[in-house]
C-alpha cells in the first residue's frame, strides 16, 4: 500500500491540512493486545487497530484503507494517516 493513495483519501477542508501529515493516539497497547480490534474515530473517520500476531506489530485501517504509518511508543498504539 502506498502512502500517498491513502493520504488523497484524507482531504477535509474542516481539518488543518497539517494535522494528517501528524501523528496521533489511537488506542492503548494492552488494551487491543488483550481484547482484540479496537475501533474508534479520527478527523471523523472510523479507524481501525488490530494486533497482528504473527508479525507481532499492530495494524491499522482508516476509512478502510491500510495505514502505512503505525507505531507503538509509551504504551499507546499512534497512527499518521498522511505520508
Amino acid at each position: 500500500m502506498r502512502a500517498a493513495q491513502a493520504s488523497s483519501d484524507m482531504s477535509d477542508p474542516a481539518v488543518e491540512s497539517i494535522l494528517w501529515d501528524d501523528w496521533h493516539i489511537v488506542a492503548e497497547l494492552e488494551r487491543v493486545q488483550r481484547d482484540g480490534p479496537w475501533s474508534t474515530m479520527l478527523f471523523n473517520r472510523p479507524v481501525e487497530v488490530r494486533w497482528d500476531a504473527a508479525t507481532g506489530a499492530p495494524a491499522a485501517r482508516c476509512n478502510g484503507t491500510p495505514l502505512a504509518h503505525v507505531a507503538v511508543r509509551y504504551g499507546f498504539i499512534w497512527i499518521c494517516p498522511g505520508t
